[in-house]
């Protein structure tokens, strides 16, 4: 088949969907389709290409994802005549406002006759919320862009239940299910390599828990903090950068003997580091109304998960059915730091769930089988 991707920001810019993106593409040249993929226009991206980076064409040509649009990437539609158009969509991907209001009608204007066209949806719409009224207005906005955008799409495919169960208001027609894999790709790294990992992150044979992605740090700290007063011996391993609100950095002061703070990492690097840990911990936030917690939609569990770690996270209504099935994962309340604390014990004592864990990551998250799905559906 002839598949163009249709993403905005492509690697080497930094962008979780544009990392599933090239993945994606990846497995579906390995696979003997004839790939190529459309961008937004990027100076680091134009230069890999010029550097023929890639094993398939890339375009880095968009600039505004608008109609204006239209006679930049018409042209490349009506040159490679593909089979399929795959879109990534993310409301503020295809528009700075992330009110993407002409998207639905470029895609219309680009696709040929036998073209058809399969929409991802990583993401639908914000919350529905009455002030300040420019935020119910970008609700509303986004609502029939979404509605707009499942008409045009031949195939609809989504990652999570909540979004496949909010997604079946607006549209009739069929949605698939497919898990979102780790951008984190595995290596093999040597056991005297992990050792000396370990030793350089905690010399003194503490047990290290990590995490990385955009998290509440705050609710981090505080977990970190009961965790200390039951069990000293511990370290905390943040894969980025320090991002706490006043309070926190008065508690983070207290135990910055006990943290350590990477920095942005390349992938390899962080791979080597969760390989490295005991437990990984997933403080993803949860509202009032139960809306939010842990789903395998983050790409930070997909890795943590990879890497053969058991997992700490949330409850939330973002729990899929497909979360059931990670047998080391441990699911708490986000409110109660005590709580999470325990549970974070819990996963150190458990033996057998980081395994099980690799093993799930390896049949469910692994991109050979997310493309498989994909080319399964395409080839209908």
């Amino acid at each position: 088949m002839k598949i163009i991707f249709i993403c905005n920001k492509f690697p080497p810019a930094i962008d979780g969907v544009g990392d599933y993106t090239f993945h994606l593409a990846n497995n579906f040249y390995q696979l003997g389709h004839d790939v190529s993929v459309i961008c937004a226009y990027c100076e680091l991206v134009q230069q890999k290409v010029s550097s023929g980076c890639f094993n398939y064409n890339v375009f880095p040509i968009a600039k505004s994802w608008s109609l204006s649009d239209l006679a930049i990437i018409k042209p490349v539609i009506n040159s490679y005549k593909p089979d399929w158009l795959l879109v990534q969509y993310v409301p503020n991907s295809f528009s700075r406002l992330a009110i993407p209001f002409e998207f639905p009608l470029l895609l219309l204007r680009i696709k040929n006759q036998d073209t058809r066209i399969c929409i991802t949806f990583h993401e639908l719409y914000t919350r529905m919320v009455y002030w300040p009224f420019k935020h119910l207005i970008s609700a509303l906005a986004q609502r029939w862009i979404c509605t707009k955008l499942a008409q045009v799409a031949n195939l609809i495919v989504v990652s999570i239940d909540i979004t496949y169960s909010l997604l079946q208001t607006r549209t009739d027609k069929p949605i698939h299910l497919i898990p979102i894999g780790s951008n984190i790709l595995p290596f093999h790294i040597p056991d005297e390599q992990i050792v000396s990992t370990r030793n350089e992150l905690a010399p003194n044979g503490e047990s290290i828990i990590s995490t990385f992605g955009n998290r509440d740090q705050d609710t981090l700290i505080q977990v970190f903090c009961k965790l200390v007063r039951k069990r000293p011996e511990v370290k905390l391993l943040i894969c980025g950068v320090l991002r706490l609100s006043p309070e926190g950095l008065c508690l983070f002061d207290s135990l910055k003997d006990k943290i350590i703070i990477t920095g942005h990492l390349p992938n390899r690097d962080v791979y080597r580091l969760l390989r490295s840990s005991d437990v990984f911990f997933l403080p993803d936030p949860v509202d009032s109304s139960g809306e939010g917690g842990t789903s395998t939609k983050s790409g930070s569990l997909a890795a943590a998960l990879v890497a053969g770690l058991p997992v700490v996270g949330t409850s939330g209504h973002m729990n899929d059915k497909l979360l059931s099935q990670v047998k080391g994962l441990y699911l708490g309340d986000y409110t109660n730091p005590d709580e999470l604390a325990y549970l974070i014990l819990k996963a150190m004592e458990d033996k057998t769930g980081g395994k099980l864990n690799q093993e799930f990551a390896s049949s469910f998250l692994a991109w050979e089988y997310i493309g498989k799905c994909y080319n399964d559906l395409l080839s209908k």
